[in-house]
């Protein structure tokens, strides 16, 4: 007697092996936050997440001055998913960060993922009146609370 049910098992097997290889081999969703829209300390953090990511794997975060990043600088390469950025002029900065795989037969990283969206962050440092309005305020505060120090001392001496 024939088992006319065996070449469905085996086409239903084969088309389990090819859904689950074809999503295994997916491009992974890459993406970019930064913590403000706008930095008035002159510092930011920005992190990036990524389904399915690997211990293997290389970031690599671009920084550019305008959106079209014609000339961009690589800000961070590494494994970290997030890095915090300072030292920064007052202006507009874009970031995207792309994964780089590892290609030990070159002995150099490949990439094969497009780049994230781009994040852009706005730096505008506190104008000097105010700063010094800041530093003045600190001053009023200190002196005023080494007044209230001596002067419970010379109470307590008396």
């Amino acid at each position: 007697m024939i088992n006319r049910n065996i070449p469905y098992s085996y086409l239903a097997f084969a088309l389990f092996i090819l859904i689950c290889c074809t999503l295994g081999n997916a491009s992974a969703s890459l993406t970019l936050t930064a913590d403000t829209q706008t930095s008035t300390a002159g510092y930011y953090r920005l992190a990036w997440s990524i389904d399915g990511a690997d211990i293997d794997q290389i970031f690599v975060l671009q920084e550019a001055v305008s959106a079209d990043f014609e000339n961009p600088t690589i800000t961070y390469q590494g494994p970290d998913l997030a890095t915090v950025v300072s030292g920064k002029s007052n202006g507009q900065y874009y970031y995207r960060v792309r994964r780089m795989q590892p290609d030990p037969s070159a002995g150099v990283e490949s990439s094969e993922d497009s780049w994230s969206n781009v994040v852009s962050v706005s730096v505008e440092h506190h104008s000097l009146p105010r700063a010094v309005g800041f530093f003045v305020a600190g001053l009023i505060v200190f002196v005023a609370t080494l007044v209230v120090i001596v002067s419970s001392a010379r109470k307590s001496n008396v």
